[in-house]
C-alpha cells in the first residue's frame, strides 16, 4: 500500500432520510459555520448578569461538576464567535465584540479570586 495516498480518514456520505421532519430551531436560522452540538445561546441584555452568575456570584460548595464554570465560558465564547450570533456582522466587528466580552468575563474571574 501505498502510504503517500493513504489516507487516515474514511469519508461516509450522508443518508438519505426516509421521512422529513420538522426543522430544528439551529436550522430555521442557519449560521454559515459549523458549531458543537450544543450551543450556549445568550441575551445581550442579560449578559453581565449571566456572566456574573458564574463567577463572582457562584457558591462554589454547590457546584457538582467543577469545571462548570470553565466549560460554560467556554461555549458562550464559541456562540459568540460563530455566525450563529448576529450573521449580519462582519469578522471584525464578531472579533471586537467577543474581545470585549472576554475582557469582561476575565475581569469578573480576577474579582472572584
Amino acid at each position: 500500500m501505498d502510504m503517500s495516498t493513504a489516507s487516515n480518514y474514511a469519508y461516509y456520505p450522508p443518508q438519505q432520510q426516509q421521512q422529513q421532519q420538522p426543522p430544528t430551531p439551529m436550522q430555521q436560522h442557519p449560521g454559515k459555520d459549523n458549531i458543537l452540538p450544543a450551543v450556549l445561546e445568550f441575551r445581550e441584555e442579560s449578559e453581565e448578569a449571566f456572566f456574573a452568575s458564574i463567577t463572582v456570584s457562584l457558591e462554589v460548595g454547590r457546584v457538582q461538576f467543577k469545571l462548570a464554570p470553565t466549560y460554560t465560558i467556554y461555549m458562550a465564547t464559541r456562540f459568540r464567535a460563530s455566525t450563529h450570533y448576529r450573521p449580519e456582522l462582519v469578522p471584525e466587528e464578531r472579533a471586537v465584540r467577543l474581545t470585549e466580552m472576554l475582557n469582561n468575563v476575565a475581569e469578573k474571574v480576577r474579582k472572584s479570586a
